[in-house]
This record gives structure tokens, C-alpha cells and sequence, in this order.
């Protein structure tokens, strides 16, 4: 374990990415997938309302920031009217998942259950941006995922409890930035190629 100061460090790799992706944004570089970037905006804040509960103390900000840039994404995107890529039946169907997660959380109130939940909500809520960046690596930041993951893989190792409400959001936040990256970077790599040999 490294010392609980080090969560600052990782809340900077947080602030860099994203900002990045907000600059990006403002560019009109990438467009976010706006159901994933919303539900990205509750599903953190209740985890975080859990693992303060549970006691877990200062890596608790990481997940709290993890709900507030996709807020301000979200609230840039509706300011400069930004259509949302492409929402269909399949993302409407993946955020009605995602919100019946939180749901389930709200009613549990079980600090353990309350991350699980988040975890699975947040997860599902991300689905439409799996699929868009798989189909259109372009449209995203792998920056953004990358600096998330390096955040998580951080504050894991700040943390000291051993119950699944202190580590489990973190260890889930580096797995899905790790994904996100793999698949902008690979995809986005392989569409290159491709249009060099075309």
C-alpha cells in the first residue's frame, strides 16, 4: 500500500484526461456517446455516497470525480447542442438497465451492494460507448480512458480495507479505462492501416 496522499496524484491523472476530453469536446474533435455520458454522471455518485458510508476516507474523492466530468460532458454537449451519436433502441434499453441498477441500490442501502450495483449500472451504461468506439475509434479519446485507468490502478493501491465497497469501484474503473483504450488505440490502428493499403 502507498501512502492515502497519493490519491491527489491520481486525481490529477483524472483532472488531465479530462480535460483533454473536454478540449477535445469543445473542438468538436470526438462526440461522446451522451446516454453512457449521463448515467456515467449518477452511477459514481452513489458509490461514492456508499464508500463514505463504509468509512473509506480520501480514495473516495476519485470515485466522486469519476460522476462529475461526465457531468460537465454532458452539460457541454446540451449547451452546444451536439447531437447525441446515434441513440437507439439498444442504448435506451442498456440506460433502462443502468437506472433499474440504481434503483436497486437506493432500495438495498448495503454500502457492499450499493458499489455492486453502481459497478453493474455503470457498466452497462458504458455498453453504447463500447460499441461506438469498436465501430468508430475516431469518435473518442483514448487519452481520456487511458489516464483513468492509470488514476484507478493508484488509488487501488492507496487503499488499506480489504471489503469490496472500499477497492471494488476502483478495480472496475481501471478495467473499463483499460478497455476503452485497448479498443480506440487497436481499432483506430487497424482503420489506419487498412486505409494505407486501400
Amino acid at each position: 500500500m502507498i501512502p492515502s496522499g497519493f490519491v491527489f496524484l491520481a486525481l490529477a491523472f483524472n483532472c488531465l484526461g479530462a480535460g483533454f476530453y473536454l478540449y477535445r469536446l469543445v473542438r468538436r474533435e470526438i462526440q461522446p456517446h451522451i446516454v453512457t455520458w449521463a448515467l456515467w454522471a449518477l452511477a459514481p455518485g452513489l458509490a461514492f455516497s456508499a464508500q463514505v458510508s463504509d468509512g473509506l476516507g480520501l480514495a473516495a474523492l476519485v470515485t466522486l470525480f469519476t460522476g462529475v466530468s461526465p457531468l460537465v460532458v454532458v452539460v457541454v454537449l446540451i449547451l452546444r447542442g451536439q447531437a447525441a451519436w446515434g441513440v437507439t433502441g439498444f442504448d435506451v434499453f442498456c440506460g433502462a438497465l443502468s437506472v433499474l441498477g440504481i434503483a436497486a441500490w437506493l432500495l438495498t442501502r448495503h454500502a457492499a451492494y450499493a458499489v455492486v450495483l453502481a459497478i453493474a449500472a455503470d457498466a452497462l451504461a458504458s455498453v453504447p460507448t463500447y460499441r461506438k468506439s469498436w465501430r468508430d475509434p475516431e469518435s473518442e479519446s483514448w487519452f481520456n480512458y487511458g489516464c483513468l485507468t492509470v488514476s484507478a490502478l493508484i488509488t487501488l493501491a492507496t487503499i488499506s480495507g480489504r471489503t469490496l465497497s472500499h477497492y471494488a469501484f476502483a478495480g472496475y474503473l481501471a478495467v473499463l479505462g483499460a478497455g476503452l483504450t485497448a479498443i480506440i488505440l487497436l481499432r483506430g490502428r487497424r482503420r489506419t492501416v487498412a486505409g494505407r493499403r486501400g
